[in-house]
C-alpha cells in the first residue's frame, strides 16, 4: 500500500460508510469496502491513524455486538417507518460530524487570528478581504 493522506471528504465518506454498516464489521471488511465503493486503497493501519475513523469503527463494532432483535416478529407495515427512522438517525449522525468539523475549523481560525494580532503592523482586516486571482 502507498502511504496516503486522506482528504476531509474521504474521511467523512469512510465515517459514513461505517455508520451505515450492516453485518459483521472487521478492519479487513472495511478496507475492502473502502476500496470497492470509494476506490481508495488503504491499509487498516493507515485507517487507524485517523482518530475519527478509529473511534467510529470501535463504536459501531460495540453497537453491532450488542445488537440483537428484541423479538423475532417481522412487521412488514413498519418497514417504511424503520427505513425512515434509520435515515433520520444517519442524517443526525452526519450532522454531528459536520458540527464537530465546523467547531474544529472555528477553533483553528480563532487561533490564526489571535496569532496574527501579534504581528506588528499587520492590518487584520486585510485577512478578510477577497483576493483577485
Amino acid at each position: 500500500m502507498i502511504k496516503l493522506n486522506l482528504s476531509t471528504r474521504q474521511i467523512l465518506d469512510i465515517r459514513k460508510l461505517i455508520s451505515h454498516w450492516h453485518g459483521k464489521l472487521s478492519w479487513h471488511a472495511l478496507t475492502s469496502k473502502v476500496d470497492t465503493e470509494l476506490n481508495i486503497k488503504i491499509s487498516r493501519q493507515s485507517l487507524c491513524k485517523y482518530r475519527g475513523i478509529d473511534a467510529d469503527f470501535k463504536r459501531k463494532k460495540e453497537s453491532l455486538r450488542g445488537h440483537l432483535p428484541v423479538n423475532g416478529n417481522y412487521n412488514p407495515g413498519s418497514s417504511t417507518l424503520q427505513i425512515l427512522q434509520g435515515r433520520v438517525k444517519n442524517l443526525e449522525y452526519e450532522l454531528t460530524l459536520y458540527k464537530a468539523d465546523y467547531n474544529k475549523a472555528q477553533h483553528i481560525l480563532h487561533t490564526i487570528i489571535v496569532n496574527a494580532k501579534q504581528i506588528p503592523g499587520l492590518d487584520i482586516n486585510l485577512l478578510f478581504t477577497p483576493v483577485d486571482e
